[in-house]
């Protein structure tokens, strides 16, 4: 695995790895308040045939922290960053909760080079949340981060889920700069997938829990190009709670999209 840097749009220092030296082009985006680790139990399945760019975006992991402004398009510069660095033709996004959003943005950035995204539990519904619904999230974090969020992380597993691994997100997403965290999680709240969704003329795919309903008509109808899974007995972290499963749904899905 190589250890690798750019610059984003902003001068923001951007780190990634890279792991593979054959096949399709992918890069895996995590989500808010994580980093590229988070991935740690797919790439391993993915590398043997496919060239895999696992990104932190900036404020989060290794890379930089010296932005202004933390917002879904600027995150989407950070992985067109890591696209033209790497000088990739082609390439298949595929984000985790807040990183499918950054996923969508930046695919929009990228035009042709992006043959596809895959959503990791992003997309369950077109509905935009009021700012009066975006306030309500957001009113415990901001009277106290830490706390805020480990309630935030808690309601996104379900019960039976193994209580080290939810203590271990919990504890790492509530340590990080609340700086950073608040006013990326408004971003995403405030993200318009459906919008996303009619600009988009490249296949997307979804893999999601079942904690909650997902509209797939809906981007069915949206889409030129759409198909979804939804794994059952699992919380937002799928690729962590059940690897194995995930893992092959990924693949499966990847194959689907023909990249070769």
């Amino acid at each position: 695995m190589s250890s690798l840097s750019t610059k984003s749009k902003d001068g923001v220092k951007i780190s990634y790895t890279k792991e593979g030296r054959k096949g399709p082009s992918l890069i895996l985006i995590h989500g808010w308040c994580c980093d590229g680790t988070y991935w740690r139990k797919t790439t391993p399945s993915l590398s043997a045939d496919h060239q895999v760019y696992v990104i932190d975006l900036a404020g989060h992991g290794k890379s930089g922290m010296n932005r202004t402004n933390w917002t879904i398009p600027n995150y989407a510069e950070d992985v067109k960053a890591l696209v033209d660095q790497e000088k990739l033709s082609e390439v298949t996004l595929v984000g985790h909760s807040m990183g499918g959003d950054v996923a969508l943005a930046a695919a929009q950035l990228l035009g042709g080079r992006v043959r596809g995204v895959v959503l990791v539990d992003t997309y369950h519904s077109f509905t935009v949340m009021s700012e009066e619904q975006v306030n309500e999230i957001m009113a415990p974090m901001k009277e106290n981060f830490v706390e805020g969020a480990k309630k935030f992380v808690y309601g996104m597993f379900p019960v039976g889920a193994d209580p080290k691994l939810v203590e271990s997100i919990a504890m790492d997403m509530s340590s990080q700069d609340e700086a950073i965290a608040i006013p990326s999680a408004e971003s995403t709240l405030r993200y318009d997938e459906g919008a996303a969704f009619t600009r988009l003329s490249i296949p997307v795919r979804c893999i999601n829990c079942d904690m909650e309903p997902s509209d797939y008509e809906s981007a069915r109808r949206s889409l030129r190009d759409f198909d979804a899974k939804t794994m059952t007995n699992v919380g937002h972290f799928i690729m962590l709670e059940k690897p194995n499963e995930f893992n092959r749904i990924l693949r499966d899905t990847l194959a689907g999209l023909k990249l070769n």
